[in-house]
């Protein structure tokens, strides 16, 4: 029983590196960091979750670096607040006008929040969204990023190679495997991924795209997710919590 128990739990620490989110647990500032160059000028982007009559609500901020030159203090500009209709353990959905926007994110065990994470309830259906409005002049929001899905026929943790459903591929004629990628490809630690492939017309099978594992938690992806003739990359945000202002 004991050893049972044991196999269950390290189970449990393989497959997820998240908590299950909580309102509470989202609440203050989170930054993206950003790019300064060597004058320190720049922009970082930050996410900021609040309460207001009980109900959350977030914005979305860029500051803005000027040169250590002018001496000129960051510019701030804001979006929002937008109320947060819905918050699962790795969905959030929220309002702009009438229009719902969805986000797909975790919680890492490090504290770090994985904006735009790739998230599965069952490790066989995968999702991820990052929906953002884009305010354009004389024009209705647009939609920056947006979302995909796609699914095993098996838990990759248990079956670790199997057929697998991704929109805009050919249709039963893609494959996962579930391995390790050794340490001289990685520069460091082996890293635990599944990759993503599909079968060529001379029986050799290409990569489309692959799910990381690394110590800041993940799975990340890597590659261009196809949908229709869509290819882009889906990329996950981190986010660290900000001190709060005292």
């Amino acid at each position: 029983m004991k050893a049972r128990l044991t196999i269950i739990l390290l189970y449990l620490l393989i497959t997820s590196s998240s908590f299950a989110l909580e309102r509470e647990q989202l609440i203050g500032e989170w930054s993206a960091g950003g790019i300064r160059n060597i004058i320190g000028e720049g922009l970082e982007h930050r996410v900021s979750f609040t309460l207001s009559d009980g109900h959350l609500e977030l914005i979305f901020k860029t500051v803005s670096y000027g040169s250590v030159n002018t001496k000129t203090p960051p510019k701030e500009i804001s979006s929002g607040p937008y109320s947060v209709k819905r918050l699962t353990s790795n969905r959030l959905i929220y309002v702009k006008d009438g229009h719902e926007y969805h986000v797909t994110l975790r919680l890492s065990v490090e504290g770090l929040l994985e904006w735009g994470a790739l998230v599965s309830d069952d490790n066989q259906k995968w999702s991820y969204a990052k929906e953002t409005p884009l305010s354009v002049i004389g024009s209705k929001d647009l939609m920056r990023e947006g979302s995909a899905e796609w699914t095993f026929k098996s838990d990759p943790f248990k079956v670790p190679v199997g057929e697998a459903g991704v929109p805009g591929l050919l249709a039963g004629h893609a494959y996962y495997i579930h391995e390790k990628i050794p340490s001289y490809e990685t520069g460091g630690l082996p890293q635990r991924c599944i990759r993503v492939m599909t079968l060529n017309e001379d029986g050799t099978v290409s990569e489309q795209f692959r799910m990381i594992w690394t110590k800041l938690g993940g799975p990340y992806f890597e590659g261009t997710f196809s949908k229709g003739t869509n290819l882009r990359s889906l990329t996950t945000e981190i986010l660290q919590r900000l001190p709060s202002k005292k």
